[in-house]
């Protein structure tokens, strides 16, 4: 074989026309982007690229979730204070202190820090009388299962402690005011610690108020009784009244009536 079958002939230069890779990519590109979907809207598509704006989505997305959660405060702001007005309305304008213990009187019971305090807590949520009632019958009904057994504490000092506490209390109304007397016996009369304390001091107080022998346990008391020492002219008759005698009387007369 010849040299001159060996060289190939070599193009001409001048004659080859560039490519532009540039653009036949772009061509490529152009033909190859997919289109919008339908579930995407027009200003979440980059109609370019054939992307989603991600990062549009995301910030409506979280406007979205700010104006629909502030919305959501609002109707559950609104919906509570709708309730707080029902309630408000339902409410009574004072409340009614029904079913109290015996020994304790409706002033004894609104005049309590604790009553008061009761009240008050609930005018502030509206409670209603029922709910008022149901407070009231709690309190009392844990007050009475703290308070002592009357027939065990009356055990604890013997036989004679019915008579023990009948001269205390006769006592304590000839030595002191009706209300004083009865808030001694409500506080201290009630256990056998209470009743000792409450006969040393009758044993400390008998010589000024008079011999022990006048506060000893007398018979029941009657009407009858008291009725005839008022007839007494020192004690209805201006010109004869004897303060001491009226003031005997008119123990006699309270510790007759007293918790009636």
């Amino acid at each position: 074989m010849s040299d001159d079958t060996q060289v190939q002939e070599q193009p001409n230069v001048d004659e080859v026309q560039p490519v532009n890779p540039v653009d036949e990519t772009q061509n490529v590109s152009r033909e190859t982007i997919p289109p919008r979907p339908e579930n995407v809207p027009e200003k979440f598509w980059n109609a370019e690229t054939g992307q989603v704006r991600t990062d549009d989505l995301l910030k409506s997305n979280a406007h979205l979730e700010q104006f629909v959660g502030g919305k959501k405060e609002e109707l559950r702001d609104e919906i509570i204070n709708e309730l707080s007005d029902e309630a408000i309305a339902d409410a009574p304008e004072t409340y009614e202190w029904a079913e109290l213990p015996e020994n304790i009187t409706v002033e004894e019971a609104q005049d309590s820090e604790i009553g008061k305090w009761w009240t008050d807590h609930c005018k502030e949520n509206a409670y209603t009388q029922e709910e008022f009632q149901r407070g009231v019958n709690a309190y009392f009904d844990h007050v009475h299962s703290q308070a002592p057994n009357a027939d065990e504490e009356f055990a604890k000092l013997g036989e004679n402690g019915e008579a023990r506490l009948e001269a205390i209390e006769k006592w304590l109304d000839v030595a002191y005011a009706p209300d004083t007397t009865e808030y001694l016996v409500k506080r201290l009369g009630q256990d056998s610690e209470g009743i000792e304390f409450l006969e040393t001091l009758m044993e400390n107080n008998k010589q000024s108020i008079g011999s022990q022998q006048q506060y000893q346990p007398s018979q029941q008391l009657t009407i009858e009784q008291v009725r005839a020492k008022m007839r007494d002219p020192r004690y209805y008759d201006s010109r004869h009244r004897d303060p001491a005698y009226v003031k005997e009387v008119d123990a006699d007369f309270n510790r007759l009536y007293r918790g009636k």
